[in-house]
């Protein structure tokens, strides 16, 4: 951060991660790729509680993901056009999976 502070570099850092739950997303600027389905209105789950009653839950964290989204944040600043199955974006999806990837084995590795 000091770098760009005082001017020696343009950014910060590469991308940027984020998670809820089993949802995970990382953009890197040009690109965001969701795992998981945020938008998705019957996220949530009827459950039953310990003491076996049911009680509605939104958003259920232990919902696994269901989706691959990915956008182009240049040309689709509002994420209207879902590119993950357009044939013409799978190797930029398959970049985006591997830097979601490796983001997430450095997020779980024990700081010593």
């Amino acid at each position: 951060m000091k770098l760009v502070l005082t001017g020696e570099a343009d950014v910060h850092r590469e991308d940027v991660f984020a998670e809820m739950g089993s949802d995970k997303m990382i953009r890197d600027g040009k690109y965001k790729l969701m795992y998981g389905d945020f938008m998705r209105e019957d996220r949530a789950d009827y459950t039953e509680d310990p003491f076996g009653e049911h009680q509605k839950r939104q958003r259920p964290v232990t919902l696994m993901p269901d989706k691959v989204s990915l956008y182009d944040l240049e040309n689709d600043p509002w994420e209207e056009r879902d590119l993950s199955d357009d044939p013409a974006h799978q190797n930029v999806l398959w970049e985006m999976k591997e830097k979601l990837m490796q983001r997430m084995i450095r997020n779980s590795q024990a700081i010593v």
